[in-house]
């Protein structure tokens, strides 16, 4: 998950640079690519209170990011 957030950062701050655009789609896939390592390894916990904790916190995280996105920071 903090993967994700550092993921997350670089693109917003590569966002702002009409010449790095290669740049930030790659960060972007990255961070894709992160919270589906994150949910893969949830799903490889045997204790399903760890599961369900664990899978709330990336829940929670990924709306936060949610936010951001709908702040505009992906393209149209």
């Amino acid at each position: 998950m903090q993967q994700a957030e550092r993921r997350l950062a670089e693109a917003e701050a590569l966002s702002s640079d009409p010449k790095k655009v290669a740049l930030y789609e790659s960060a972007l896939k990255n961070y894709q690519s992160s919270l589906d390592d994150a949910s893969n390894r949830i799903k490889q916990v045997k204790d399903t209170k760890a599961v369900r904790r664990l899978a709330e916190a990336l829940e929670t995280q990924a709306g936060r990011h949610e936010v951001v996105f709908e702040k505009g920071l992906l393209p149209p």
